[in-house]
């Protein structure tokens, strides 16, 4: 079982780099969140969203005992103002990006267990681009997930 971490805005690429350095401390504990890389360090199954890149820049360098697949990382130098509409027409900006990077962790994954969206409530692009996502990993794999 797999479960796919999105990270969108500050808050969530804030809180999946915390969870996954956590984790990669002891990556067997938690084998739903990494892939495993025959003796380097496991790959977070997770895609980052952002409309700016400092935050995502942060994350990756996080990354001490594990890594992010690079084709995940999906930023657009787009800004949301603190601004929900904003943020959740970005979700146009993303939505192929995203698609295609969620079918690749699909496809590495044996069965999925679960879609984990982080992102705030507040603001412009965890929230806006935030419910968009939440709408696209519906419509794509359904109510169940």
């Amino acid at each position: 079982m797999a479960t796919i971490c999105v990270q969108i805005g500050q808050a969530g690429n804030q809180l999946g780099a915390q969870l996954f350095s956590t984790a990669a401390e002891d990556p067997a504990s938690y084998p739903t969140l990494f892939r495993d890389r025959d003796g380097k360090p496991p790959v977070a199954r997770a895609v980052l969203l952002d409309s700016e890149q400092k935050v995502v820049q942060a994350a990756l360098s996080a990354a001490q005992n594990f890594a992010y697949e690079e084709r995940n990382v999906h930023v657009r130098a787009a800004g949301a103002a603190n601004n929900w509409a904003l943020g959740y027409q970005h979700g146009a900006l993303f939505q192929r990006a995203t698609e295609e990077a969620m079918r690749r962790e699909l496809e590495a994954a044996d069965c999925l267990g679960a879609v984990l969206l982080l992102h705030s409530v507040a603001g412009g692009t965890g929230s806006g681009l935030g419910a968009s996502c939440a709408e696209m990993v519906r419509e794509e794999l359904g109510p169940k997930v």
